[in-house]
């Protein structure tokens, strides 16, 4: 069994155990946990996800999508409204069939 040692001030308030936490993560002496980054997430009041690098690989996708917004923000009010209402039913479509989006169900 491993000795725990209590925190040299107990007068620290913050989400850590010790004031020497952060540091250590800084230096490398240890890592945080999961559970670590949830309570400095909510301490601040940001997303977890904060913590990690956003994710830099552009799919043809992402690229067809940017396109159509470019392209939606140079609508007039009434198409973007018509735009934004199939795109709601296509999804809508997929949900209630239970299909995956753009995919044929198999014969």
């Amino acid at each position: 069994m491993v000795a725990v040692r209590a925190c040299p001030r107990r007068s620290f308030e913050g989400p850590w155990r010790c004031p020497n936490t952060v540091s250590r993560w800084e230096t490398g002496t240890y890592k945080p946990t999961i559970e670590d980054l949830d309570r400095l997430a909510r301490f601040f009041g940001k997303s977890i996800m904060e913590f990690f690098p956003k994710e830099d690989v552009r799919t043809e996708r992402d690229e067809k999508i940017d396109a159509l917004l470019r392209t939606a923000k140079q609508l007039n009010d009434g198409d973007v409204e018509e735009l934004r209402r199939f795109a709601e039913f296509r999804r809508a479509q997929h949900v209630y069939t239970k299909k995956a989006p753009g995919r044929k169900a198999k014969k």
